[in-house]
């Protein structure tokens, strides 16, 4: 009976043990399970912000537009950094941590200027780009690669060409990758690295894709040939819906409401009399392919420059930049050789405004403030600067900074919080010479 009585709490205790075990085992398991959830993937509950993220001319829609409101901004240097050779680009996170791509490597800056990390990766010179949650994405030669805030990898894509590259900005929306390479493959890749589709338009491009908020793909090839320009669109699937020609070289394409709008230079030669003629264009264009108008926007009177910038909101902002300045043009102050035109839906003109300067590239903030920069032409004296020029939405002037070396390149605007950011340098190709990242706030 006594022995009956032990064995049956032995019997229970063993029970007891094994319930015990499998508990903990479930326990720790969970927790093995989630640690490597938080260090592969991104914490997406709670960083989620679907307009956080910033490329150097807008968004997946390429329309220029910043998410931040800047009016407090008063045109102040905060500081400058070197950053050596080569800068191709760079991209901003809400937290106003910068990411520049040089020589190869990847550097983080903070909203301080420290450097925060460095990966050597052999990155190739195509501007990267960062996603909803954060992550950052870039290419090197033969691959696209995620990588996560901190630095660390979340997944490498090997292009399926032999020495395949990539040759436009990388654009991301919706948990999508895109990327234009030089085989002229459109690759489309998931969230996680995985190819989705790929379609070959048979020639390449520099022009980064845009992305309707349907999903829809739209990419624009400058013939090597020809002198006009095709431009696609392409469902969400990888078809081809439609192709159109536009008259002359594309330079920028932006989506918004229901249309694309696109810049272009028309340039055709006469051999009696010998004639230029230079003609740059806006297009807005439908989405079944129909051109809705067309404007020659020499009729604005802006001296047959090269219309190189293009924000869309309500309003249509246009930058153009001299093809080249007349005689003695640079050293007179009061010649105009760049403009800002800002047009209604419909390519009326609201108001245009002149620069002496040569107009590198522009962005327009959430509450339509207007950054622009200018570098200088070559004919212009040593002692001119380069310079961040803000607009208001009248088109006056609120205030400009002159970068304090004799630089001769200056990159595009690049809208943060609190921040607008420039990079500059001393040749007039920033792969040439040292460079360095201004922050004005």
């Amino acid at each position: 009976k006594n022995f009956a009585h032990y064995s049956d709490i032995w019997r229970r205790w063993k029970l007891g043990i094994k319930g015990v075990s499998l508990v903990s085992i479930v326990a720790v398991l969970v927790i093995v399970i989630a640690l490597t959830a938080i260090y592969f993937y991104p914490a997406e509950k709670g960083e989620y912000n679907p307009d956080g993220w910033r490329m150097a001319y807008g968004n997946a829609q390429g329309n220029g537009i910043g998410y931040y409101n800047t009016s407090h901004i008063e045109g102040k240097i905060l500081w400058e950094k070197e950053l050596g050779e080569g800068i191709n680009g760079l991209v901003v996170n809400d937290k106003n941590m910068l990411y520049a791509i040089t020589k190869g490597k990847m550097v983080c800056l903070d909203s301080k200027g420290k450097s925060l990390w460095e990966l050597n990766m052999n990155f190739s010179s195509v501007t990267p780009a960062i996603d909803e949650y954060g992550n950052i994405y870039a290419a090197t030669n033969g691959s696209v690669v995620s990588l996560k805030e901190n630095g660390h990898i979340r997944w490498e894509y090997k292009l399926s060409v032999s020495k395949e590259v990539a040759t436009a900005p990388i654009i991301v929306q919706d948990k999508r990758v895109y990327i234009m390479a030089n085989s002229g493959n459109l690759y489309v890749l998931d969230y996680q690295g995985k190819l989705v589709t790929r379609v070959n338009l048979g020639q390449k491009t520099n022009l980064p894709p845009v992305i309707s908020p349907k999903g829809d793909i739209y990419v624009g090839i400058n013939s090597s040939v020809h002198k006009d320009s095709t431009l696609y669109k392409i469902s969400p699937h990888g078809y081809i819906e439609w192709n159109i020609t536009l008259a002359g070289k594309l330079f920028r394409l932006a989506f918004y409401g229901d249309n694309l709008y696109a810049t272009s230079l028309k340039i055709t030669r006469s051999t009696y009399p010998p004639m230029i003629n230079i003609t740059p264009y806006l297009f807005s264009i439908s989405q079944d392919g129909k051109i809705d108008w067309k404007i020659d926007l020499n009729t604005f009177w802006v001296n047959a420059g090269a219309p190189i910038a293009l924000a869309v909101d309500k309003f249509i902002y246009v930058g153009i930049t001299p093809t080249a300045f007349p005689s003695g043009g640079g050293d007179n102050n009061t010649y105009n050789a760049s403009f800002i035109l800002k047009l209604d839906k419909h390519g009326n003109l609201i108001w245009k405004r002149g620069f002496h300067q040569t107009l590198q590239g522009l962005a327009v903030s959430k509450d339509g403030y207007i950054y622009a920069t200018f570098s200088k032409y070559y004919v212009m004296s040593s002692s001119e600067r380069l310079k961040i020029v803000a607009l208001n939405s009248q088109g006056s002037a609120l205030w400009q900074v002159g970068l304090n070396r004799t630089w001769t390149y200056i990159s595009a605007p690049v809208i943060g919080p609190d921040t607008i950011y420039v990079y500059a340098c001393y040749y007039y190709y920033p792969s040439y010479g040292i460079n360095y990242v201004y922050a004005i706030g």
